[in-house]
């Protein structure tokens, strides 16, 4: 029987003519391949799921790459080979005894007899139902379709289904592919390696013999949702499919389902903007209507019936879903402050909990409904932003968490791990038993990302991380920047991913032995200066210094020497230098010659003191130099002129801004309070400093006044940190000042002295409904307030004198 399976993978022929009959007898020393000839065919069933398919093949292209023999396809074993591979469910392998019946998602066995070996999955072809869209060019008709089933003004949830499908492969990313991840498993029993999509990132060992092993097991993943999104499915950009052939030999799945920005289903709406403002929350006495996505009044009852409706609707509409989200839409990170609302905060529990009870009991008020409707069904949100530690109050069973957070960040600030394992088990007490999920986050290589090129690896992090997650994880899904439909900077980022999909099935494995073994196999004769550079930028890439920057600059170069130009490890050399080497270049002339991005020296004077109140009348401001702040990109004038001084006494750092404003009557100032977080939505002035004992520190303030301190090294978390900071704001006619005192014993570091210097930057907020602006003292040619290499040099000289 001819079996057509695929189109043409690596240049073999998959259909081949085959001869039904039936097996010979084995020997201890049976071979599948012998001396580069076939002793074995490849049996699949006669309808095969998709996975099976694509598993046959991968089986039949990478034993003929290892070997030189070609293995026939069949639906029979044949008998012009005396042995046989069994891939995927069908009768030949069940009369061996071996089946999938007690297998779950994505778990696989692999058994072996005397001539014979099978390789059997959990294989689901998965059948999209609608309301889902063929392509992008077909979301007007769902959409339109969805409107007239439903009856309402709603978007329809998921209209980016097309997007998990790969023609070229003919499988699903959501396909159960139990027998793909054992074809894979065998392969690597093998020495097969796929360290990076394409050919230059496999290693496949040469072998004209290939024994029979014998083996019996049975195998599940650690963690069963498993998806890191490098690889856009549905693109036809060159390379593509290379990619989404590495997400499966990664062992990667599904992605767990119930999480998302649910709300903008209604309020994207058009109808919803138009007709129900109260949906959404209201910021300086106006509704916002015009953010991506809408920011919601979570007080709205008809928000709330609309959102609860739409759940019962979509499990009734699709009832082998097992969640739905409920959650915010993305941004949301400021109260609504309608009369409604007030009062529903919690600022004690600083930014990553202040809004904790008003979203959760949201969420929580669907997932009871729903409980009642839908038993079984779950409702998922996401710890995300201000709302990421878990409420006061207590949930349904039925309510599901995926924890939003950089996991590379447990390098970056080691305190942050305690936090991160106390909020976790907060989590796990408050929900059901399996109810976490996960949701990180790889993308130092998005564009604009001030981090683009830089070598960042936490491979021990990641061990950690997930080993401590066993048992307790249920899924997680990775965020990693796409270009063209493929994984961004593949030479940066596939370390981090491979061992990341790897360690999801075994979360125990010795992760220093998978680093020897990559070292070793990936890069040969430059298997200890590739050492060297990984094991450096592990442990400096969170705070480069020049001399660690000319080690890996260097390492590389010595590399690139002992591979070889045009060998396999010479271009993988050449691939990672070639998307490192600008960024180390460009950071080591900012290490080295800081002083180019500005340097302001201040003395401090005998008898000189400010008060933070605003008016700019003590004699310290009169000998202070006035500065201005630029255009955000690319420093030119900003539309409207700011100016700003920077003083001292022997106590405090003194910093004032005159913030001209043709427009005062448009001002918005609705942050009133201490760490009030409306003041990041208000024409505002934010100061950031940068020690060299510390990351850095936020100072926001508003036209009101209200200040907002934040401790950066914990993250937006760090609010609840309390400087002795004071401030204050003056309105004139045509423009508002702020006057801010920072005692210097609040600060991490010596005063900034010529040896051992601060970092400052002066930022400005104004938006408006149109024509928002941004200023900034050091632009850093990206829409950002936040690029710690570039920022100013601060200097304090001591005069003479007694005070």
């Amino acid at each position: 029987m001819r079996v057509n399976i695929l189109p043409n993978l690596g240049g073999l022929i998959l259909g081949i003519l085959a001869v039904a009959g039936c097996m010979q007898a084995g020997r201890d020393d049976f071979f599948l391949v012998k001396n580069g000839q076939p002793r074995a065919d490849i049996v699949i069933a006669e309808n095969p799921t998709r996975a099976v398919k694509l598993a046959a093949a991968e089986l039949q292209l990478h034993l003929f790459k290892m070997s030189g023999a070609s293995l026939e396809i069949v639906t029979a074993p044949g008998t012009n080979v005396p042995g046989h591979i069994y891939v995927g469910p069908s009768p030949w392998a069940e009369k061996l005894g071996v089946t999938d019946t007690d297998l779950q998602r994505d778990m696989f066995r692999v058994v072996s007899g005397n001539n014979w070996i099978a390789l059997v999955g959990f294989d689901q072809d998965v059948q999209p139902q609608e309301f889902w869209c063929k392509s992008r060019e077909d979301r007007p008709r769902v959409q339109a379709e969805w409107e007239k089933k439903t009856g309402r003004n709603w978007i329809a949830w998921d209209q980016s289904s097309f997007k998990g499908y790969n023609k070229a492969l003919d499988i699903w990313a959501s396909d159960g592919a139990g027998t793909l991840h054992a074809v894979h498993d065998f392969l690597r029993s093998l020495g097969v390696e796929w360290y990076m999509p394409g050919e230059l990132g496999e290693v496949i060992p040469e072998k004209r013999d290939i024994a029979l092993p014998k083996v019996n097991k049975k195998v599940r993943p650690d963690v069963a949702g498993r998806s890191i999104t490098f690889a856009d499915f549905f693109s036809h950009a060159a390379g593509v499919t290379n990619d989404v052939l590495w997400y499966f030999r990664l062992g990667l799945g599904a992605h767990p389902q119930g999480f998302g920005h649910s709300m903008q289903v209604i309020l994207s709406h058009p109808y919803t903007r138009t007709n129900h403002p109260d949906y959404y929350a209201l910021y300086n006495g106006k509704r916002d209507l015009y953010s991506r996505g809408g920011k919601p009044c979570l007080s709205s009852e008809g928000l709330y019936s609309n959102m609860l409706e739409y759940a019962r609707v979509y499990f009734d509409t699709y009832p082998e879903a097992q969640a739905f989200p409920i959650m915010p839409t993305d941004g949301y990170a400021s109260m609504c402050q309608c009369d409604l609302c007030k009062g529903k905060d919690d600022p004690s529990r600083g930014y990553a909990g202040f809004m904790s009870d008003y979203v959760w009991g949201f969420v929580n008020r669907v997932a009871g409904e729903i409980q009642k409707s839908h038993p079984g069904k779950k409702i998922g949100c996401c710890p995300y932003g201000s709302y990421y530690l878990p409420p006061k109050i207590g949930l349904h069973t039925n309510v599901i968490a995926m924890i939003c957070r950089w996991r590379q960040n447990d390098a970056d600030t080691p305190t942050n791990r305690p936090s991160v394992l106390a909020d976790r088990k907060t989590w796990q007490d408050k929900l059901a038993p399996d109810s976490l999920y996960t949701w990180d986050y790889y993308l130092n290589s998005r564009p604009n990302s001030e981090r683009l090129g830089m070598p960042i690896f936490f491979p021990h992090v990641i061990s950690e991380d997930l080993k401590s997650w066993k048992g307790i994880l249920q899924g997680e899904g990775v965020e990693s920047w796409k270009d063209n439909g493929c994984l961004a900077y593949p030479g940066v980022n596939h370390l981090n991913i491979y061992l990341t999909s790897r360690l999801y099935w075994n979360c125990d494995r010795d992760v220093d032995q998978m680093l020897e073994k990559y070292y070793e196999r990936f890069y040969g004769p430059a298997r200890e200066e590739m050492k060297g550079f990984y094991e450096r930028a592990e442990k400096t890439w969170m705070k480069l210094q020049a001399a660690d920057i000319e080690y890996l600059l260097n390492a590389l170069k010595m590399a690139g020497e002992k591979a070889g130009a045009g060998t396999v490890y010479g271009r993988r050399v050449e691939l990672i230098r070639k998307e490192c080497e600008p960024k180390l270049r460009e950071l080591l002339m900012q290490r080295g010659q800081k002083e180019e991005f500005e340097r302001i020296e201040i003395i401090r004077q005998p008898g000189t003191a400010a008060k933070a109140d605003g008016r700019l009348d003590e004699a310290l401001w009169a000998s202070s130099t006035a500065r201005t702040l630029k255009e955000m990109i690319k420093g030119g004038p900003p539309e409207i002129p700011t100016a700003f001084k920077i003083g001292c006494d022997a106590s405090n750092l003194y910093v004032a801004v005159t913030c001209s404003e043709p427009e005062m009557a448009g001002i918005k100032a609705s942050g009133t309070g201490r760490d009030d977080t409306n003041v990041w939505l208000d024409d505002a002035v934010e100061v950031i400093l940068m020690t060299p004992k510390h990351k850095y520190y936020q100072f926001t303030v508003n036209a009101n006044g209200a200040l907002t301190d934040v401790d950066r090294r914990q993250g937006l978390q760090g609010i609840i940190w309390d400087s002795k900071a004071t401030a204050a704001a003056v309105r004139e006619t045509d423009s508002w000042t702020l006057e801010l005192g920072i005692p210097f014993n609040d600060i991490e570091g010596d005063k900034p002295a010529a040896d051992q210097p601060w970092h400052i930057n002066i930022c400005r907020s104004r938006p408006r409904d149109k024509d928002s602006e941004g200023s900034i003292f050091v632009p850093c040619g990206k829409p950002t307030f936040h690029h710690t290499d570039k920022m100013s040099v601060l200097v304090v000289n001591e005069q003479t004198g007694e005070e």
